[in-house]
């Protein structure tokens, strides 16, 4: 391998020879070109000016086809603007790569800022390949998907680290005191100085491991070849959403996903759940579902072939009429269901008996019988199914699955998914066209396929419903089949919860928008200090960042608290829950621009904040999109907690306080406002919020109450003085209709000069199923100067002494501390409206 300065120089070199477009040695519109040296082939493809696709391979072999990868969504791209042949390489618009004839290492160089990014060098060898990248000006590493590094830990990302998976790959890991997932996601961003950043992405399933302790980094796959992306941007926002564009974008999850569901292990009948939810409805606590685990089939017996585990039938003794109890749970109470489901079956079913039949489980070679898994029998002893196979999926969606959706089921949780417990030497369906059958070759892609699954029985049956799936594992790709993941059965400790924020920051930038916690922890023998502070202070966190937000803990002995009205400080968890719940159209909207577009819903600082250096490893720093800006705290006795406050104007969500940074601390911010433990939330001056009336009498997300009113009749807008604009969108919340465009949106707009500022709310466009056509309109305005008059659509508004005189009143608006509340009548939503507010 060369020298890290003579590459250096030979990156540097390209640049000039990209720039002689149009001389002799050059030719254009060149979008692929073969290497080969020792036994050795680079193909270089150019998909745009900024993402390179690479592929080494021995000999002449082919490159392993994407379309035959169950990770990319998209193989179909615009093209690049500019590419031409240089004489060592290519040059695109961005990008120009050079590469050494004889090492075949190429590397990489904006053409913009004539600075090296990396030079990529490969050791092929069969069964185990490295790669090594050279570091070039790179300060920080991020993504690479689930790694719980060290406990306690919540700042740092992966420069001076080894990023590293399990035996096979993905895996739970011990990790104090419970045990926690690690799932890659193949997707690495290095950032330099500045906004400077590119990402790589390998398409792979085999293990891989990342070591960023030294220059050149190393990157070692037990493959014979490796493949993947160089994806150059602007910004770190801008490589994540091309990073997207290649293994797709989530859909919208059900509104009711960013609700409270509630789980243990487990509810043993409907009457525990039905308990559990008297109690939350007795204490004021919004809730939009619960969470079955393996009693709803009837449990399992440990070690046995005769185990309930993959019967998926309902335990009718414990849960008689499931079909009318959900129907009933959803009419009555607004409440939606989940549903656990294994891979395991256990040996002495008929369902064994049928899978084994059809050759739809892993099995003792081709033509072996099945897998018969004995190892760690908790759960039974049987055999897995073979997700790798669609036909076996299918006919397991339609024979078992498809009969629970019609129960009316919200949701699948793919539990054990990495897989947890299998035979190394099983053959599988696998991936016949490159012929892989072993479990080496399929061990990460296990879980995507199942979703995969699962999201074309959907299809299949052609339902309207939206596919939902919490799992414990997966990689890239799985996030646009609908699933949410979680961190696996982690340990109730802070020191547990703090890394998770770490993880946490990784999964978000590596496109996992969807990612969350057992709240509280599952194995409570963990727990060293005060249970009740710690059930606390994860209960607030989660409700800031996790989706769903879900309380699960181990509870065989009926003897563990997990529903928030009955552990924790009671006061602080229904004000963090509710808080959830104000902010949900506000989180919704960025649900479906995360849809659109790739933005990320709850990244950390870093990805809106690149070029401010110190917000490059604060993990437990979070935004929510681009207007909110919260810190998770996990510390026994903490009663404030360091902010760090990016350049700009914030404003102290509980307080109202401004302030103006130019990038600074703010120090010992308190965490109890009037005896109630709240974190750190700041907005951006000139922040648009769409929000949701939060109350005693809230039900749940659909907007239902206890009084009999519905909060959807309302537009409710939380406004901070400045300028800016949001575009709110609603559907109806659970249907497939808005991929079709059944939605709305209102562009909302905010630009103030001198003492006035205007509001604008655009026309609503579009239509869905039960949309209003006539709703109230309120807007909740923070300035930090006194407001001295309101006029709506040029009409002066009457203030009114009281918020009860003004909810007496049709429209008008009133002075409440640090904010006034401006209220219209029922409007036509599809005119526009505008509010002209004046500061003394």
């Amino acid at each position: 391998m060369r020298n890290r300065s003579n590459l250096s120089n030979l990156m540097v070199a390209v640049w000039v020879l990209g720039a002689l477009v149009g001389a002799s040695s050059l030719r254009a519109d060149v979008t692929r070109q073969d290497y080969r040296s020792n036994g050795k082939k680079l193909r270089l493809e150019v998909m745009t000016d900024q993402l390179i696709r690479f592929h080494y391979t021995a000999g002449d072999r082919e490159p392993s086809p994407d379309s035959v990868n169950p990770m990319i969504e998209s193989t179909e791209f615009e093209g690049p603007e500019t590419s031409v042949e240089v004489t060592e390489g290519l040059a695109t618009g961005a990008i120009s790569i050079v590469v050494d004839k004889s090492s075949l290492c190429a590397s990489f160089v904006n053409i913009k800022t004539r600075s090296p990014l990396t030079s990529i060098c490969p050791q092929l060898a069969k069964g185990n390949s490295e790669l090594t990248l050279t570091q070039e000006t790179s300060q920080d590493i991020y993504g690479l998907g689930e790694q719980f590094v060290k406990a306690g830990e919540s700042s740092g990302n992966w420069m001076g680290k080894v990023r590293t998976q399990g035996k096979k790959g993905n895996e739970m890991v011990s990790f104090h005191g419970g045990a926690v997932g690690n799932a890659l996601f193949p997707i690495m961003y290095v950032l330099g100085e500045g906004d400077s950043v590119y990402g790589v992405f390998i398409d792979q399933f085999e293990k891989q491991q990342w070591d960023f302790r030294q220059d050149p980094w190393k990157l070692n796959v037990k493959s014979d070849q490796v493949q993947g992306y160089l994806i150059f941007g602007e910004d770190l926002k801008d490589v994540r959403a091309r990073y997207l564009a290649i293994v797709g974008r989530p859909p919208v999850p059900p509104k009711k996903a960013f609700g409270l569901w509630v789980s243990e292990y487990g509810f043993d009948s409907w009457g525990e759940m039905d308990y559990k939810l008297a109690s939350l409805r007795a204490n004021h606590f919004p809730v939009d579902g619960f969470v079955l685990d393996l009693q709803w089939f009837g449990g399992i017996t440990t070690n046995s072939d005769y185990s309930n585990m993959g019967s998926l039938a309902w335990d009718l003794k414990n849960f008689p009429d499931p079909k009318q109890k959900i129907h009933d749970l959803a009419e009555q109470e607004g409440l939606g269901i989940v549903a656990i489901e294994e891979s395991y079956v256990s040996r002495g079913l008929d369902e064994h008996r049928a899978l084994a039949e059809k050759g739809y489980l892993a099995r003792d070679g081709q033509q072996g019988p099945p897998t018969y898994l004995t190892g760690n029998p908790w759960w039974g002893k049987g055999g897995m199914i073979d997700w790798t196979n669609p036909e076996g999926g299918d006919f397991w969606h339609d024979w078992k699955r498809q009969a629970l959706i019609e129960d009316g089921i919200m949701g699948h949780w793919t539990d054990l998914g990495e897989p947890e417990m299998y035979d190394e030497n099983s053959w599988y369906y696998g991936f016949p066209s490159l012929g892989k059958h072993s479990h080496d070759d399929i061990h990460n892609a296990f879980n995507l396929l199942w979703s995969a699954s699962i999201v074309r029985g959907y299809e299949r049956h052609q339902l309207r419903q939206r596919p939902w799936i919490l799992s414990r594992s997966g990689t890239s790709g799985s996030q646009r089949l609908g699933v949410s993941m979680w961190s696996g059965d982690i340990g109730s400790n802070l020191e547990s919860l703090a890394s998770h924020f770490n993880t946490q920051m990784h999964m978000s930038l590596s496109g996992m928008d969807y990612y969350g916690s057992d709240v509280g922890g599952f194995h409570r023998t963990s727990n060293k200090g005060d249970l009740d502070e710690m059930y606390t202070q994860w209960f607030a966190a989660s409700a800031m960042v996790d989706v769903p937000l879900r309380p699960h803990t181990l509870n065989l002995c009926n003897c563990n608290e997990t529903s928030p009205d009955r552990i924790g400080d009671q006061s602080s968890n229904l004000e963090n829950l509710r808080l959830r719940y104000r902010l949900t159209p506000y989180l919704y909207s960025l649900a479906h621009q995360a849809h659109l577009k790739g933005d990320a819903i709850f990244p950390p600082l870093v990805y809106h904040f690149p070029g401010d250096s110190n917000v490059r490893k604060l993990g437990d720093h979070k935004m929510l999109g681009d207007s909110l800006l919260t810190v998770l705290v996990a510390e026994h006795g903490a009663v404030s907690r360091d902010v760090y406050l990016p350049q700009g104007e914030w404003i102290n969500y509980h307080t109202l306080e401004k302030h103006h940074s130019e990038g600074e601390w703010l120090r010992e911010v308190p965490l109890y406002y009037r005896g109630v433990y709240r974190l750190p939330l700041f907005v951006r001056a000139g922040a648009i919020l769409p929000m949701l009336k939060v109350d005693k009498e809230t039900l749940n997300l659909e907007g239902r109450r206890t009084d009999g009113t519905d909060a959807s009749h309302e537009f409710r807008l939380r406004i901070y003085r400045g300028d800016g604009e949001f575009t709110a969108f609603e559907d109806d919340g659970k249907t497939i209709s808005y991929r079709e465009g059944w939605l709305q949106s209102a562009k909302v707009t905010q630009r103030t000069q001198g003492k006035t500022t205007r509001i604008q709310i655009g026309r609503t466009r579009g239509y869905y199923k039960g949309a209003r056509w006539f709703r109230k309109h309120l807007v909740e305005f923070v300035s930090e100067q006194p407001v001295a008059s309101v006029a709506f659509r040029g009409r002066k508004l009457e203030l009114y002494p009281s918020l009860a005189e003004l909810n007496k009143s049709r429209s008008g608006w009133v002075k409440l501390d640090g904010e006034i509340l401006i209220k219209t009548g029922y409007r036509f939503a599809k005119e526009s409206k505008w509010f002209d507010i004046t500061v003394e």
